[in-house]
């Protein structure tokens, strides 16, 4: 074999197939840009409005499409209740998946899953409120896909309170169910209220969340 061979010159079908692939990439991510942008503006609609109270008109002229070509990126106006809906369960599915990796403490974990999830749901707070508020709104079959993604942060409560508990960081006589589901209404209710950029402060709120609802729960 010489030392040096001069590169093969691609076949023409094989140059072909490559620029079709890159293009169809390039398409898909302009796709999902779009639709990303979309569903973000609906969001934005149904925080402010209600998700009833908006139209496919309405989302259309936000993003400066006219409503037949809207259709190109979602079939429905309920669909893109469902995507803001299940962004929010997969956002805290991976906080769970995030905070459950790390090698630490039971009350350290709670601590920290409680002020991830305050965090959260301050910074995302429009689609947080639509998430609580207009999941009633999706179909039953749709309500049933997402059903398992409710209970994710929930029951990670459940399950570090349970071994708190079992290794006597956590006080014997706390009812798991009634703590965790106290907890989860104490963060899920603070979209209906917090205005970012008025006090207390997101860190306060970390802060304080963390001490109020952990610290009465020691041993």
């Amino acid at each position: 074999m010489p030392l040096y061979e001069s590169p093969k010159r691609p076949s023409r079908k094989a140059s072909a197939r490559a620029a079709a692939s890159a293009g169809e990439s390039a398409t898909s991510l302009r796709y999902e840009a779009r639709r990303r942008e979309i569903t973000d503006a609906a969001a934005k609609l149904f925080a402010q409005r209600g998700y009833e109270a908006t139209t496919f008109n309405d989302i259309a002229e936000a993003v400066g499409l006219l409503k037949g070509s809207l259709y190109y990126y979602a079939p429905s106006k309920e669909d893109l209740l469902y995507s803001v809906i299940h962004e929010v369960h997969q956002s805290g599915r991976e906080l769970v998946e995030r905070n459950s990796s790390q090698d630490l403490d039971t009350i350290t974990l709670l601590r920290n899953v409680v002020g991830d999830a305050v965090k959260f749901l301050i910074e995302s707070r429009e689609k947080n409120v639509i998430a609580m508020r207009d999941f009633r709104a999706l179909s039953e079959e749709s309500q049933r896909e997402l059903g398992d993604e409710r209970a994710v942060f929930w029951n990670y409560l459940r399950r570090l309170i349970t071994n708190g508990k079992a290794e006597g960081s956590i006080r014997d006589d706390v009812d798991v169910q009634v703590v965790a589901t106290a907890i989860l209404g104490a963060i899920n209710y603070l979209p209906a209220w917090y205005e970012r950029g008025r006090p207390p402060s997101v860190a306060r709120m970390v802060q304080g969340y963390r001490d109020f609802l952990i610290e009465g729960l020691l041993a």
